[in-house]
């Protein structure tokens, strides 16, 4: 690694009678002053790339932690727009879920006047609430879940 040093001194034998007063007295003073820099030509190159790759591992780390912070945003809006989507989606359920219901009593009206067929009712009656009521279900459970974050 490159040091540098500054060296400065002064010398002047003062007497109690001869007080040192101003600064014009160092001019007949002994003084000196001494910069020195130095570089060590003959290790290949080695303290430039001890800098380099110490400054290469400063800027891995910025960006390290630029993406956990990037990371930690992409999550927090993920999860916003999961549990948006589950809203819709438990929308869309209840209304399914509505829908099949009116569509079973249509359906039971129908068979009490004699136009459908007892087994058209028995798969009304079996296949469209379950289903809508399972999807609802689901839906709410996953709500609660997201909404505990």
């Amino acid at each position: 690694m490159p040091s540098f040093s500054f060296g400065a001194s002064a010398d002047k034998t003062y007497n109690r009678y001869r007080r040192f007063s101003s600064w014009d007295d160092l001019n007949h003073a002994d003084s000196s002053a001494r910069a020195q820099g130095g570089w060590n030509l003959f290790n290949s190159g080695k303290d430039a790339l001890a800098y380099k790759s110490a400054s290469l591992d400063w800027q891995i780390s910025q960006i390290e932690y630029e993406e956990s912070i990037q990371n930690f945003v992409l999550e927090a809006v993920q999860t916003y727009y999961n549990l948006l989507l589950g809203e819709k989606l438990l929308k869309v359920y209840e209304d399914d879920l509505h829908v099949a219901q009116k569509q079973y009593e249509q359906d039971k009206i129908l068979y009490d006047n004699s136009l459908k067929t007892r087994s058209d009712l028995l798969s009304s009656e079996t296949n469209f609430p379950q289903q809508s009521a399972v999807a609802l279900f689901r839906t709410k459970r996953l709500r609660k879940r997201t909404q505990k974050f």
